[in-house]
């Protein structure tokens, strides 16, 4: 019987990688080492809320407050994009420039939007990118059983994108009325829009009146006028008959009737907001 031949299984060599795998190649042949770098792809996106104008015209100034320079309007009807907020929401940015949003949405719809200066925190996805670098091969017989590789690299887990939940369609708060609709609503409690056509201070009549004509002047009887006794005018911003004329503002409070014309009386500036 003819004697049997033992066949040496082929020499494989161990290359360290900095992968978190080991990979095993024959010698014979170039033996690629697996080098993962990493490209980190940002998912962020801006965020942007579109919202209707429903009153007659809303102003648009160059920054957040009645301080900067009015630069245009937007007409009822019109719809724009809102882009973020100041921190305490009373004004947005839109490509045009800022608004007030006491015209615009309700106040949770607002708080939805990003703070204007802060940097969103970006989500990442780290993708591995493996680069082969061959090593010098080495002269071994020729194996009739050529071992591979069949293990890859593993793949790394990526960031779950945060997706802000939807909210409701943008309105204009229920409570809010153009001027020569107040004669409607006497008795009740509202907002009411316009703009200060007509403005005096009775300095010398009996309680120190300061009256803010809106959408027509005095004596007009259809004009809707807002009245600050002297022993408030402390409570606004000096000469308010200066400050608010020619103004656009939304004063809230109760609607009455003074002599077949409709008035409010305000106590303090938080009753006014002036675009």
């Amino acid at each position: 019987m003819a004697p049997t031949k033992t066949r040496s299984p082929p020499e494989v060599v161990i290359v360290p990688s900095t992968a978190t795998s080991t990979e095993v190649y024959q010698t014979q042949t170039p033996s690629p080492s697996l080098t993962p770098t990493f490209a980190i792809t940002s998912k962020s996106e801006s965020e942007k809320k579109e919202v209707c104008i429903e009153v007659h015209s809303l102003g648009i100034r160059s920054g957040p407050g009645p301080a900067y320079d009015k630069v245009g309007y937007i007409l009822i009807g019109e719809c724009i994009n809102l882009i973020d907020r100041t921190a305490d929401g009373m004004w947005a940015r839109f490509d045009g420039g800022w608004v007030s949003t006491y015209f615009l949405a309700s106040d949770e719809e607002i708080k939805a939007l990003p703070i204007f200066g802060e940097t969103p925190e970006e989500d990442e996805t780290i993708s591995p990118t493996i680069t082969l670098l061959p090593t010098e091969p080495k002269q071994q017989p020729s194996p009739t059983h050529k071992p591979t590789s069949t293990r890859k690299p593993t793949k790394l887990p990526t960031s779950t994108h945060y997706v802000r939940p939807p909210t409701a369609t943008p309105r204009i708060k229920s409570d809010t009325i153009p001027w020569d609709e107040a004669p409607s609503y006497y008795g009740e409690y509202k907002t009411v829009c316009g703009k200060v056509v007509d403005s005096n201070y009775a300095s010398t009549t009996s309680g120190q009146p300061t009256f803010l004509n809106i959408g027509r002047p005095y004596p007009d009887p259809k004009r809707f006028t807002v009245i600050i006794w002297g022993r408030n005018r402390g409570n606004f911003p000096s000469s308010p008959e200066n400050y608010y004329y020619a103004k656009s503002i939304c004063v809230k409070g109760l609607i009455e009737n003074y002599k077949g014309s409709a008035q409010i009386e305000a106590k303090s500036s938080s009753q006014i907001m002036a675009q």
